[in-house]
């Protein structure tokens, strides 16, 4: 399934996506408007693939709490230079969308209201996987025609409670495909986001990458792992780090990370695991 959609202003019942004019936007990056069904205005950056003559697939990174979207930039940087050299790989340059997630950057306009991670509970917080599938399925919806979408081959990255919102926006977005997700520092909970169930759901390929010194997140990684076994590949690194942290203090995790994601096996067809069985067991927190 290839889908193609073009960024110009639609509105779709309460739904609108903009793009704004913005010096960022003359760069090439585009910032998305989008109102979900609770009337929160959330925000995104897309830097369109520089292919546009084929289709290619969308990565969307999510932040971790008390950060926002431009804590990927030099993430993303990284992506274009790998790309740019001429060895073959078995995708086209992605499209890149970084989300301001609820609460966080430019998403705290909540109707007549403003909503700051600081201060917001957790019936918001378990809100960050709709809105993002939300904004995900507004995109694919859209039949206009400019910019290609290579939708099977669809990558979430998430740090922290953005890696927690990854794999469970999965779980929300039905028949949309996503084939693989990567979890930086992902937690057995975080603000009443407990990923385990989606984790277990989830038909595509799962990274998780962790420090040995954040006790929680590493406490977390060995749960995941003890449940998933082989569905789950597992990065440890031992200086202390947590989150997109973890790329700025051991710089080969990037390389690691588009390693794992460019594999070719990566693009095998994966076969349906089981069923899960009632999971009991719970990870302390500190």
């Amino acid at each position: 399934m290839k889908t193609k959609i073009t960024l110009i202003a639609i509105v779709l019942a309460v739904w609108s996506l903009l793009v704004v004019g913005s010096s960022a936007a003359q760069d090439g990056v585009m910032e998305l408007e989008v109102e979900t069904d609770d009337e929160l205005t959330m925000y995104g950056w897309l830097t369109p693939s520089p292919i546009s003559d084929k289709p290619a697939p969308l990565w969307v990174l999510l932040h971790q709490r008390a950060e926002d979207h431009t804590s990927w930039e030099e993430f993303i940087a990284q992506i274009a230079r790998r790309f740019a050299n001429k060895k073959a790989k078995p995708i086209n340059h992605p499209h890149i969308l970084a989300v301001d997630l609820r609460g966080h950057g430019k998403s705290t306009q909540f109707g007549d209201f403003s909503l700051s991670h600081a201060n917001m509970r957790n019936e918001h917080f378990v809100r960050i996987p709709l809105d993002v599938a939300q904004m995900l399925q507004q995109l694919f919806k859209n039949e206009e025609v400019d910019l290609m979408i290579d939708t099977p081959n669809t990558v979430f990255i998430g740090a922290s409670i953005g890696a927690n919102a990854a794999i469970m926006a999965t779980a929300e977005l039905d028949s949309l495909p996503v084939r693989a997700v990567v979890m930086l520092s992902p937690g057995e909970h975080y603000a009443d986001m407990f990923p385990m169930e989606s984790m277990q759901k989830f038909n595509g390929y799962m990274l998780g990458i962790t420090s040995t010194e954040d006790k929680f997140a590493a406490a977390s990684m060995d749960y995941f792992e003890k449940k998933l076994g082989d569905d789950i590949d597992v990065i440890r690194y031992s200086a202390y780090s947590h989150g997109t942290g973890i790329l700025d203090r051991h710089p080969e995790s990037t390389d690691a990370i588009l390693d794992w994601l460019l594999s070719p096996e990566q693009y095998q067809p994966k076969a349906s695991r089981p069923e899960p069985a009632e999971d009991t067991t719970k990870v302390e927190t500190e």
